[in-house]
């Protein structure tokens, strides 16, 4: 992967991926604020500015945004998450000048239309009952509330249907100047692009961002808890999670390693013991999300209600055997996976582009897949046994969705990690 690297006049960051082999090219705009940057009077504007983006700009409505972009097959998208709001394109290498024109205007143009902000509101509030109804995401919004309370790290990305139903054109309007600033953003395009052809069409059509953001930010403070919701569910759904590493921390590969060691495919400990050995789940997986400057590492379990109560000893067991009991082979195959993981991503201009702009908003340097790599291979067994020792001892957070009443309380789960 060789990148190039360029700044407009008016300082957004251009990085180019060439990959003149193939026949397409993903590009956008990723801006380093989402979530953990609103106001917690304002929950949810980040993603709701990102809605209105594609409701209409000075020179498109909403219905040209699409019709132009489907008429050329491309692809239009976005997200928001905790720290990070994208707007990008996957389309023909011919019509790259376009895209470049397009995500342009939305981000420097959109209008918010009044009539358009009512029905985006019933919009995302659809969106918000749908994630209420799916519980086995449901809980994970729990848990990040549970794990950094009263702040807006711990906020839902889709907002509070009521604080929605408050923001207005000249709230949008006032977030996109304050947090779309050139200084924290960068225009990523991976595939069949040229580099300085990429820059004069960045050049033109990026003209009028500031220069400089303004952006609501605070360290997470991580405290733990619990949230037990009993619903009408024929399955239980359990997290339990604990205080991680961030992505700066010289620990986050082991950590990876540990979360895939434990819960990252068939082969992991918690699928041979829980679901193969004892049959008490159907799904059962460890992840490990790191930030900026903070971190979570746990474990999801979705099961009956008369398990329940056998699977939580077990669970807790096979995270303690982590710090003392790691073989070889499994942190070899825990490598081989991520390896593969990191590589198999080379070959999607969109993966390319997105893990580019991850890796630059972080770090503010280009990626180097090979350093990672090289920093994956160097974690030891010993390594794997530290951060699993350092990450449990903390205060867990456990959050449960379902016929969850025979549960145990929280403090007896805290003393199995005391």
């Amino acid at each position: 992967m060789t990148l190039n690297i360029s700044r407009t006049s008016n300082g957004l960051t251009v990085i180019t991926d060439e990959m003149p082999h193939i026949e397409t090219a993903a590009m956008g705009l990723w801006i380093g604020c989402g979530t953990r940057h609103e106001n917690m009077d304002q929950n949810g504007i980040a993603h709701m500015v990102e809605h209105m983006l594609f409701k209409g700009t000075k020179k498109r409505t909403a219905e040209q945004i699409s019709v132009e972009s489907e008429n050329r097959g491309a692809d239009l998208n976005a997200y928001t998450s905790r720290e990070r709001t994208a707007y990008y394109m996957h389309l023909l290498k011919d019509d790259v000048t376009f895209a470049a024109d397009m995500i342009s205007d939305m981000v420097q143009n959109s209008t918010f239309p009044d009539e358009e902000i009512k029905k985006e509101r019933e919009v995302i509030a659809q969106e918000i009952g749908m994630y209420m109804d799916t519980p086995d995401e449901h809980v994970f919004d729990l848990m990040q509330e549970v794990a950094y309370p009263d702040q807006s790290f711990g906020a839902p990305i889709l907002g509070i249907k009521e604080v929605l139903g408050k923001l207005e054109k000249q709230d949008m309007d006032a977030y996109v100047k304050r947090q779309y600033g050139t200084d924290n953003m960068a225009f990523i395009a991976s595939g069949n692009v040229n580099h300085q052809k990429m820059v004069d069409d960045i050049e033109k059509s990026f003209s009028t961002l500031p220069q400089k953001s303004t952006l609501i930010d605070a360290k997470p403070d991580y405290r733990g808890g619990h949230h037990y919701e009993v619903r009408e569910l024929e399955q239980a759904h359990l997290v339990l999670s604990f205080e991680g590493v961030s992505l700066t921390d010289e620990d986050y590969f082991a950590a990876r390693l540990l979360a895939v060691l434990l819960g990252g495919g068939m082969s992991s400990r918690l699928f041979l013991e829980i679901r193969e050995n004892r049959g008490l789940v159907y799904s059962v997986y460890a992840f490990n999300q790191g930030y900026s400057d903070t971190g979570l590492f746990g474990v999801y379990a979705g099961t009956g209600e008369s398990s329940l109560t056998e699977l939580l000893p077990v669970l807790c067991e096979e995270l303690h055997k982590t710090k003392t009991l790691i073989t070889e082979e499994e942190l070899r195959r825990a490598k081989m996976q991520i390896r593969a993981a990191i590589l198999m991503s080379r070959e999607s201009p969109y993966k390319r582009a997105n893990m580019i702009a991850r890796h630059y908003l972080q770090y503010q340097k280009p990626l180097d897949i090979f350093e990672q790599i090289e920093k994956l291979e160097k974690v030891t067994v010993d390594d794997i046994k530290r951060v699993a020792s350092r990450i449990f001892k903390g205060k867990p957070t456990v959050t449960a969705l379902g016929p969850v009443g025979s549960l145990e309380t929280y403090n007896n789960i805290c003393g199995r990690f005391a």
